[in-house]
């Protein structure tokens, strides 16, 4: 156990603890519930053991009863021959039911047999109580307490149960007399005790068994920890690698921006690129991923990469996004798919070629002009496994500014309210780009404003001026 103790405690703060205070909360949860319970289902027991007793002994004695009187009422107290006949009876009885003692009463109050000598038969008693209920065609039981002396067998437990019960005529209209038996709760407790010993050793066993659910749990929490920091780790070093780009490029000026949605959900699946290729041409790449976590930093490296590659091999973006599709359909899990926007700037004719795939499309801000809005809508990559890609083309003029961005700026929220394309609209289209960092801070600070710092998902901003 120190060994276990060690491993997780060297941990974070959250498992330490966790640890320190299982086994501590696991005793008090038996405290409170397990002896509680087991006292309850003791006296549970008890009662249906009881309720059990009585139904079983007062059928057999009231059947005994109603036999040997012929359903007839007692009225007078017993003598003579009478009374050495139902003295054998009640010895018979004592083989078949266990009690102390046996009175009967006829239904004046007169108490006119007693298995006990001491008790005074041919007395009368006040119709009241438990007397009273069962002549109402009641039966009657409580636990009484009794002295030694004060019961016929002279061994009563202090303990007895007492149960006054209604006897029949053989018609069952009318009550001839009315019985009442004290019986031992010496067995009805052996019983019980062992239950009570049996449910308490179950909770002791359930106790430990949780201890050591725990700690094998608490392990398993430290192990999955490493793994996640460890994942996060490379996670990371992904991600950078994906949101670095050069700072400058041929006849353009650059400003990106990558802001996450929490520091623990830094690792999202958003990526943009800027890359040169030979006769004066730049490409512009943004991208993002579905999920999050290292599978979604691996996938949008991987896309980054493989629009590289095939940007060596054609001039055509659609082609380019079309090989892309087909590659990622093979390599990568069905449920994963990549938006992205992809273009290729001549320098020198001022031409700009794009393909866009299911991704927001990037926003053409010129002076004077309203904004013009660049996609193909065409479906996100990893789809469909063959897709026909479209390429679009428009000549740039110095001073255009071209605005690339993802769905965490325009689904950032407010409430229920989205950030909306339509308010990025107007934002841009009312601003000063003549500086693209300054443009990149006004959009971040007013989505952060909106939003109140709490974005709904990863978000990543690039802007390219044409200055030829």
């Amino acid at each position: 156990m120190k060994n276990i103790s060690d491993r997780v405690t060297s941990g974070s703060p959250v498992l330490k603890y966790f640890f320190n205070r299982y086994v501590l909360f696991t005793l008090m949860f038996f405290l409170l519930i397990g002896i509680p319970a087991t006292t309850y289902f003791s006296n549970l027991m008890t009662t249906l053991f009881i309720e059990i007793f009585e139904e079983s002994s007062v059928a057999v004695v009231r059947a005994s009863f109603q036999t040997l009187t012929g359903g007839e009422p007692i009225d007078q107290p017993l003598s003579g021959k009478e009374l050495s006949t139902f003295d054998l009876f009640v010895k018979e009885l004592k083989m078949h039911v266990d009690f102390q003692e046996i009175n009967v009463w006829s239904v004046d109050g007169t108490l006119v047999y007693s298995s006990n000598p001491k008790e005074p038969v041919g007395e009368r008693r006040e119709i009241k109580g438990d007397f009273a209920r069962a002549l109402k065609n009641k039966q009657i039981s409580e636990i009484e307490s009794f002295s030694s002396k004060e019961l016929e067998s002279g061994t009563a437990k202090k303990e007895t149960l007492e149960i006054y019960f209604p006897v029949h005529d053989l018609s069952e209209k009318r009550i001839t007399n009315v019985l009442e038996i004290y019986a031992p709760l010496e067995p009805i407790q052996e019983i019980v005790s062992k239950a009570r010993i049996a449910i308490g050793g179950f909770f002791i066993v359930l106790f430990f068994v949780v201890v050591i659910i725990g700690q094998t749990g608490a392990v398993m929490l430290t192990r999955k920890e490493e793994s996640y920091e460890i994942e996060k780790n490379i996670s990371h070093s992904l991600q950078d690698a994906l949101t670095i780009i050069p700072k400058e490029m041929p006849g353009v000026i650059l400003s990106f921006d990558y802001h996450s949605a929490t520091e623990e959900a830094r690792v999202g699946g958003d990526f943009y690129d800027v890359f040169r290729l030979d006769g004066n041409k730049v490409c512009f790449l943004i991208g993002d991923v579905s999920g999050s976590g290292l599978h979604a930093a691996i996938v949008a490296q991987e896309v980054r990469n493989t629009i590289r590659a095939y940007a060596l091999e054609s001039d055509s973006t659609a082609e380019i996004v079309d090989k892309t599709n087909v590659l990622m359909n093979k390599i990568s899990d069905f449920s994963t798919m990549i938006t992205l926007f992809f273009c290729v700037l001549d320098i020198t004719s001022s031409t700009l070629k794009y393909c866009s795939a299911g991704h927001p499309p990037v926003i053409l801000k010129r002076m004077g002009k309203e904004n013009r809005y660049l996609s193909t809508f065409d479906m996100p990559i990893g789809t469909l496994p063959e897709i026909d890609y479209r390429e679009e083309e428009t000549r740039l003029e110095i001073e255009d500014v071209l605005i690339f961005y993802t769905d965490g700026i325009i689904e950032a929220r407010r409430g229920k309210e989205l950030y909306s394309d339509e308010r990025l609209g107007k934002l841009i289209e009312g601003a000063d780009s003549s500086n693209p960092k300054t443009l990149v801070n006004l959009v971040v600070d007013d989505v952060l404003r909106f939003s109140g710092s709490n974005l709904a998902d990863d978000a990543a901003l690039m802007v390219v001026k044409f200055v030829g």
